[in-house]
């Protein structure tokens, strides 16, 4: 009898044993790939993706109580070959939540959707902790869907910046570096079917990541953070810069002999500003500095060669030229701006691309390179008139300061419609709505649209987009077999992406 009831326990426990090793077995996500072919312009609030472009659905109130439904929520809807969104067209919901709400953009990577969303936990006293940023991910093929990671702070105030990258050899694994600078911390994750932290740093000051998943030039295969100077340092007005993989290799200390200000990363450099001169001659400089293998920063007093801006312009933006060159353009009074340093002031390029009449408010949006203008460059931006933000372009490459007094126009407007602005902290960011960034989504195939947020009669605050072209030279791209009218020439709304009856 003794002997039956040990083997009913067995029996019994090894039951259990099967049971809790089935119920364990982790989920299987997917595989992870770093693969961004087929896919334009991650990081805004809409990417396009295999013939479709996914969006965020405007920004909903983040409440805690309902954060889900149409408004906010992320659908997709079919685009044709010229980009354009069939009247007819149906539109699918993708990520029920939630999405992009002050913290966020939207990336496809791989087979994956990543976004962030408002928090869904709750704490002990059952209050949702809605101001948290939910890292998240969604399998485009089999639909599950994962958390990365819960930010520290439950904050409306919670800063919170972040990028992926392609790590490893080959490229083949992806990290995710987030840094919250109400907490002061800076993390890596290596994404998987299960989550890996892979280093939590704390006390950082600043971050600053590569602007493309798809660069790994140089500065673009690191993340650069600072900390305060030493207690012990001779001069404790300075601070430590450092770098890092996102896999956690190549940690380095790259300077402790200035104050740096990290702006950014692009076209492999790392973008620093500085004070530098005696007390009564003090200038800030802006530097584009490269950072390839053991490479140290150089006492920012003895760089000029690496300055790419001498001043401290409100309103500034880097753009990369042809030979991978970061120029600027900014506004300097009523004047618009292009200047590029060569490494030799005398040799340097600047000329005035257009000078308002009145003060312009002015935000930068992006620039984009015209097929159909002999491969000129264009930057897009707002200015505010009659009380209204309305969507511009203007043309900013020419040959020389001559060229541009001869060739120059006027802004040529967009859009009647009433862009919602909201300034950022920092004088190089574009416009953003809290941080889903105002972007321009397309290539010379399916056109160029600046992805904006309009609010409507009802403060609905939706997404819609800008032809970066005026009916007049789509008229003349695509001569239609009719003369249009001159009601058919004329600037009109955006046009609205999605909305509250989709």
């Amino acid at each position: 009898m003794k002997k039956f009831l040990l083997s009913i326990v067995g029996i019994c426990l090894c039951a259990i044993c099967a049971f809790s090793t089935v119920g364990c077995k982790p989920t299987d996500y997917g595989t992870t790939t770093t693969s961004t072919t087929n896919v334009i312009a991650n990081g805004g609030s809409s990417v396009v993706y295999n013939g479709n472009l996914y969006f965020v659905n405007g920004i909903g109130t983040n409440d805690g109580q309902n954060n889900g439904g149409t408004i906010g929520s992320i659908y997709k809807v079919a685009i044709d070959a010229e980009g354009k969104i069939a009247k007819d067209a149906t539109y699918t919901k993708v990520v029920d939540a939630l999405v992009g709400y002050n913290k966020g953009s939207i990336n496809i990577i791989g087979d994956f959707l990543y976004y962030t969303t408002a928090g869904t936990g709750e704490n002990k006293n059952g209050e949702v902790l809605y101001n948290k940023t939910q890292f998240m991910r969604k399998n485009l093929t089999n639909g599950k869907t994962q958390e990365i990671y819960k930010s520290a702070q439950n904050s409306a105030d919670e800063a919170v910046t972040f990028a992926y990258y392609k790590t490893g050899d080959n490229k083949e694994t992806l990290n995710l570096v987030v840094y919250e600078a109400t907490s002061k911390t800076l993390k890596s994750f290596k994404i998987g079917n299960k989550i890996e932290e892979v280093f939590s740093k704390e006390n950082i000051t600043s971050a600053v990541f590569s602007d493309s998943i798809d660069e790994t030039a140089g500065a673009d295969n690191f993340v650069f953070y600072t900390l305060s100077a030493q207690t012990n340092a001779v001069d404790t007005s300075t601070n430590r810069v450092y770098r890092i993989g996102a896999d956690g290799s190549n940690e380095a200390l790259i300077s402790d002999n200035a104050n740096l200000t990290l702006e950014g990363v692009k076209a492999g450099k790392l973008i620093v500003t500085a004070t530098v001169g005696s007390d009564t001659e003090k200038v800030t400089n802006t530097y584009a500095l490269p950072i390839n293998g053991d490479f140290n920063i150089p006492s920012v007093a003895d760089s000029d060669k690496y300055v790419i801006c001498r001043n401290d312009y409100d309103k500034l933006m880097y753009i990369t030229d042809a030979d991978g060159n970061i120029a600027i353009l900014y506004l300097d009074g009523n004047n618009l701006i292009y200047e590029k340093f060569t490494g030799n002031t005398s040799s340097s390029i600047s000329y005035i691309i257009h000078t308002f009449s009145v003060t312009p408010t002015l935000n930068f949006i992006g620039t984009f390179i015209d097929a159909n203008d002999n491969n000129n460059g264009y930057v897009v931006f707002t200015n505010k008139e009659s009380s209204k933000n309305h969507v511009y372009k203007i043309r900013y490459t020419f040959v020389t300061e001559d060229k541009c007094l001869e060739e120059r126009k006027e802004p040529e407007q967009l859009t009647t419609s009433n862009v919602k602005v909201e300034e950022s902290s920092s004088s190089s960011d574009a416009i953003k709505l809290g941080n889903m960034q105002a972007k321009i989504v397309g290539n010379n195939d399916i056109g160029y649209y600046v992805y904006v947020f309009v609010t409507d009669e009802d403060d609905h605050v939706l997404l819609h987009r800008v032809n970066v072209y005026t009916p007049k030279e789509l008229n003349e791209q695509n001569p239609p077999e009719e003369d249009p009218t001159e009601e058919e020439l004329k600037i009109t709304n955006a046009e609205l992406i999605g909305g509250p009856e989709i």
